[in-house]
Formats: structure tokens, C-alpha cells, sequence
């Protein structure tokens, strides 16, 4: 397979800003916003200390095809510090190498550098079929879903 794992760099900007762009359409973002919501992600994602992209690519072409972002987190039940894989988006005309697609040597390596105990990785249930299917192929369990509240901060100073 001619396709490699790594940590995001500032000189991936431009394509993870592209793979963003294309998640937030993908969920049905305001297209007048979309641009706005990428920069704003990406500019979060650089400057917080406690959370990492990982980056799928091409080798041939150096093409970014997969955007991972995983984030730092405590609680009791995992003895103090662990990660949680929010997500995971692959441009569409990819989606097929999914099947080959392994983040867990990548993921071993960043969770013993960062000195986490395990990771948690975000994932619909039953009515993504072929999510959950994927994360059961990559030998995961299902553990509990999340449930989320959202904050509206647009008036926020």
C-alpha cells in the first residue's frame, strides 16, 4: 500500500483545511460557512496542547486523504490520563482503502509516547452500519455512546 501515517504539520495546512471543508459539507454545513468553521477548527487544533491530528498520505503524491483528530482526557476508570479519537474522515474517492487503513501501530506508538492507559474512539452506533462495522474489523469494542450538549457561544466576548 502506498500510504503512511503521521502526525499533522503546519505545512499540511491548505490539504486538512480542503478534508475539512469536505466533513463539514458532509454533515450538512452551511456551505457560506463552511470555510469559516475549517480555519477556525484547524486554528484550535494548532494552538491546544492536549489534542493531535493524525494524517493519512499518499507517499507518491503527498496527498492528505485522511484527517484524525485525538485528544487528551483524565477519569478515574482509566486510572488518570487517556485519549479519545474523535474522529476520523477520508476523502471520498478513498473510502475504499478503509478495509487497509491501521491506525493501530500509529496509535500504540502516540499512546505509549504520551503515556496514555488506552483510547476511547467516538463512533455512532448501529445506524452508521459500516462505521461500526470498520471499528469491529479493527478489533474494537463498542463500550457506551456519548451523548452531547451543545453551547452557544456566538454572542460570547
Amino acid at each position: 500500500m502506498d500510504i503512511y501515517v503521521k502526525e499533522f504539520e503546519s505545512t499540511e495546512y491548505d490539504q486538512a483545511l480542503r478534508l475539512v471543508d469536505a466533513l463539514y459539507l458532509n454533515l450538512g454545513e452551511d456551505a457560506k460557512q463552511v470555510r469559516s468553521l475549517s480555519e477556525r477548527f484547524l486554528k484550535n487544533l494548532v494552538e491546544n496542547q492536549s489534542s493531535t491530528a493524525l494524517v493519512v498520505k499518499k507517499y507518491l503524491t503527498n496527498e492528505v486523504i485522511t484527517l484524525a483528530t485525538l485528544t487528551e482526557s483524565k477519569a478515574i476508570y482509566s486510572v488518570g490520563k487517556y485519549g479519545v479519537l474523535d474522529e476520523i474522515f477520508t476523502l471520498p474517492k478513498y473510502k475504499a482503502l478503509n478495509g487497509e487503513l491501521a491506525f493501530k501501530d500509529e496509535i500504540k506508538e502516540l499512546v505509549a509516547e504520551k503515556g496514555w492507559c488506552r483510547v476511547d474512539i467516538a463512533s455512532p452506533i448501529d445506524a452508521w452500519y459500516r462505521t461500526v462495522r470498520f471499528y469491529r474489523n479493527q478489533d474494537l469494542r463498542l463500550t457506551v455512546p456519548k451523548f452531547k450538549h451543545i453551547v452557544d457561544l456566538a454572542g460570547a466576548a
